[in-house]
Parts: C-alpha cells; structure tokens; sequence
C-alpha cells in the first residue's frame, strides 16, 4: 500500500491489521465443547439406564470415589517423594526461593539440582 498523506487513517488502519490469534483457537475449541457435550449426553443416558436397572446415586458416587481415589493417592505420594528430606534431622525441607532448601527445624539448608525445573 502506498502511502496517502491525503488519507493517513486510511493507512494505519490497513497497515496495522494483525492476524487475531482467537481466530486460530476458536474452532478448536467449538470442536472440543461439542465433544464434551456429547460426553455429557452419553454419561446421561448411561446414568439413566442404570438408574433403570436399580442404581442409586449413592452407589454411583461410592464408584467414582473408588476409580478417583487411586489417580488421588498417585498425586499425593509422587508429591511427597518430591520433597527432600533433612540429613540432620530427617524431617521435610521446605522449599524456598530457586533451588535453595531449608529445614525450618533445625535451619539446615541444602542446594538442589538447578536442572529440576527444566
């Protein structure tokens, strides 16, 4: 475009127009909030048909508890391993700013590896 000092918005208004990265999302995520909503369908109609059968919604909590509670506790310990141990007094460091740690009980503070984080 050649610039028109006649018409200097005509310019900056075609010149400064950028491609809108929400263009580029937005049928990802139509895509993905039909598949859920499709998912919800299905759930429901599973839902009534064993409701049909003489499943209480006590008995459907108790099975999602069961099936959650193993991906729960995998979280919780892959958290504790996480955590550095003290090699004075064999509690929990607690994490500070970067790689440093420190026992806040006996005040002894251990470097990590800078790598960690990557």
């Amino acid at each position: 475009m050649v610039y028109d000092a006649n018409n200097p918005i005509e310019f900056i208004s075609q010149s400064s127009k950028m491609p809108d990265p929400m263009e580029e999302i937005s049928p990802d995520v139509t895509k993905m909030s039909k598949t859920l909503d499709r998912f919800m369908l299905i759930t429901e109609a599973m839902w009534h048909l064993m409701r049909e059968k003489g499943y209480t919604d006590d008995e459907l909590r108790l099975k999602i508890l069961e099936l959650d509670r193993p991906e729960a506790e995998k979280i919780a310990l892959s958290a504790e391993k996480d955590q550095p141990i003290c090699p004075q007094c064999n509690k929990t460091l607690q994490k500070t700013e970067g790689i440093v740690s420190r026992c806040i009980y006996c005040g002894f503070e251990m470097i990590g590896d800078p790598f960690d984080t990557l």
